[in-house]
């Protein structure tokens, strides 16, 4: 995968972790900059019971649905091209750019829906062996979008490989980090990732 493709990616994962949030609903906060909709990531407790409550509406995670129909009714339409976000803020963007078919790009984010959405323009980034992605595990939810697997390099690939990601947990283990799923998926293992090549 190209380079230019890599510093986006890492532009818009540098957002995700410095931007300074200035709208807040129930917990979800959000930032325009320029013209980019940056959602955070789960931040405070009321955070995860949205995260908890996968119960199916439509056929997507009631929890995230929620916010993003929140979003969609309190946000500007029009002052944003592209919705990011890591983890939580991942499955709202994703499903903001489903309702209005507008490109999004994900890190770290949980599965949103109990069938594939069509959506051409998402790009779900996942480093290693995060564990937040294989998430919710009931319920039959799936991923849709276009997958960017970071393996223990750094490289992009368009596939999980299952013996990098035993590769990734030995080098945990060596340094006994024994949660190497909730190690990966913090935002700055991505960047990290994404700035190896």
């Amino acid at each position: 995968m190209n380079n230019q493709l890599r510093k986006k990616l890492l532009e818009y994962a540098l957002m995700c972790q410095n931007v300074t949030y200035t709208n807040n609903w129930e917990g979800v906060e959000w930032a325009i900059v320029d013209r980019v909709l940056v959602i955070r990531g789960s931040n405070e407790t009321r955070d995860w019971f949205r995260n908890f409550n996968i119960k199916s509406e439509s056929r997507q995670h009631a929890g995230f649905r929620k916010a993003a129909v929140h979003l969609l009714e309190n946000v500007d339409i029009g002052s944003w091209d592209i919705a990011i976000g890591h983890s939580q803020g991942g499955a709202i963007a994703q499903l903001l750019a489903y309702g209005l078919s507008r490109p999004a790009v994900t890190f770290g984010s949980p599965m949103v829906s109990t069938m594939p959405l069509v959506v051409s323009d998402t790009t779900r980034v996942v480093n290693c062996n995060d564990i937040v992605p294989k998430l919710p595990k009931i319920n039959r939810y799936v991923h849709s979008g276009n997958l960017i697997y970071l393996n223990y390099d750094g490289e992009m690939l368009n596939r999980v490989d299952w013996k990098d990601q035993f590769k990734g947990r030995l080098r945990a283990w060596s340094k006994l980090q024994f949660f190497d799923g909730f190690y990966d998926h913090s935002i700055s293992r991505y960047i990290k990732s994404l700035s190896k090549k």
